[in-house]
């Protein structure tokens, strides 16, 4: 109940930062539109706190529990958008498909708890939480920066076409460490069970043979063959995008496997 509590506060906050700043942002970018689109989008930082059940399941290693609402609302949100841009709404088609993924992910979430969460508070528990969960979010706010400033740069010194064709690029090849993060999920946990030091070296080792083995020949086939399917999966128009999607492909590959 308390790290609900501190999640939906943080989150309240972020939210109203984010509808006061999207108008700049907006400006900055030479986008006017992005603002409805950034306003829109604030609703899923609420929706984000109210997964934080999901570490009820995490700290059972019941990884398929804890996985399965994610999955779910990652199928709702495909199918949502892409009968979307079907019907013409353009990238209205995305904003609500990922709303509505994520509002099916929390859905199923609390369908599933064995026990009803309510917000409550008690300050030495929210003292421990902010202790233990600090550098972890700032460690998650720096990979966000990390995985999204390119984005920012490529829009604001390129325009909106090259960021198009730099997202194209940039997006597929990365799906692919969906797998990686798959396996972590899995065996991060296993390997602190591991007392032997040699047990978790060997283990490692193999699941780094594993990564390679599993990324290589996607990795081979979308370097070779990276034209084609640019041409099948988007269309003709986005075939700049081509030498970018092999230069991700390979540097996908390499986060991949190490």
């Amino acid at each position: 109940p308390v790290a609900l509590t501190l999640e939906l506060c943080l989150s309240s906050t972020a939210v109203l930062c984010l509808v006061v700043s999207a108008p700049v942002l907006s400006g900055a970018l030479n986008s006017p539109d992005l603002t409805k689109v950034l306003w829109c989008l604030a609703i899923s930082l609420w929706l984000n706190a109210l997964l934080v059940p999901k570490g009820f399941f995490e700290r059972q290693l019941d990884f398929r529990r804890a996985n399965l609402p994610s999955l779910l609302g990652a199928i709702g949100n495909g199918i949502v958008a892409i009968l979307l841009v079907l019907l013409g709404w353009g990238v209205w088609s995305l904003v609500v498909g990922f709303l509505a993924g994520r509002l099916l992910e929390v859905i199923v979430l609390w369908r599933m708890l064995p026990v009803r969460l309510a917000p409550g508070w008690d300050a030495h528990v929210a003292q421990q939480v902010i202790r233990f969960g600090l550098p972890w979010s700032l460690s998650l706010l720096i990979g966000y920066l990390y995985s999204n400033v390119d984005n920012l740069m490529v829009g604001k010194l390129l325009g909106t076409t090259a960021l198009g064709y730099y997202w194209v690029a940039y997006t597929f090849p990365h799906c692919l460490l969906t797998i990686q993060t798959a396996l972590a999920n899995v065996l991060f946990p296993v390997f602190s069970h591991l007392k032997d030091a040699r047990e978790l070296k060997r283990g490692f080792e193999e699941l780094t043979k594993v990564s390679a083995m599993v990324f290589f020949l996607p990795c081979a086939l979308g370097v070779v063959f990276a034209e084609p399917v640019i041409r099948f999966i988007w269309g003709e128009r986005w075939l700049p995008a081509t030498q970018a999607f092999q230069i991700f492909m390979v540097v996908a590959t390499l986060r991949g496997i190490f």
